[in-house]
């Protein structure tokens, strides 16, 4: 399974959404993956036939473990996702374990930045691709 960190999401009218990136093709079957995360509570089945939103929160360098788990508390406890919205949070990388960990499975997890290297090695202070996607993130800011 890879990461792709190469391409814009783009909506259903075909424009630039963010700089949010994603697999649309990642299978959820790794650490954070719906089967160990808390239930979300998204209705319905999106169909297509509406223009899908994006809502992103991005961290930035900010949070404690305390803060992260009270945030997270505040998400699981929101009201039921529409079908036709995805829901992001970038979190440092410091918390993405944590964050999966516990947050609902409608809600998606993406790290801030993504080294360029190819595979894992010696590159400090570096997070690979196949390292966040072995953590069970499917999206990455860049």
């Amino acid at each position: 399974t890879t990461l792709l960190v190469t391409g814009l999401l783009y909506d259903t009218t075909s424009q630039p959404h963010s700089h949010f990136l994603t697999n649309k093709n990642y299978t959820k079957n790794m650490m954070g993956s719906s089967t160990s995360r808390p239930k979300g509570t998204s209705v319905g089945e999106y169909d297509g036939s509406s223009r899908k939103y994006l809502i992103g929160g991005n961290w930035k360098c900010n949070g404690t473990v305390e803060s992260a788990t009270a945030l997270v508390k505040i998400l699981n406890e929101a009201g039921p996702i529409p079908a036709n919205v995805e829901v992001v949070v970038g979190v440092p990388a410091v918390h993405i374990g944590l964050v999966l960990s516990m947050l609902r499975d409608d809600i998606e997890v993406a790290a801030q930045n993504c080294g360029s290297n190819d595979k894992c090695g010696a590159y400090t202070g570096e997070v690979c691709a196949s390292q966040l996607v072995d953590m069970g993130v499917t999206w990455v800011i860049l």
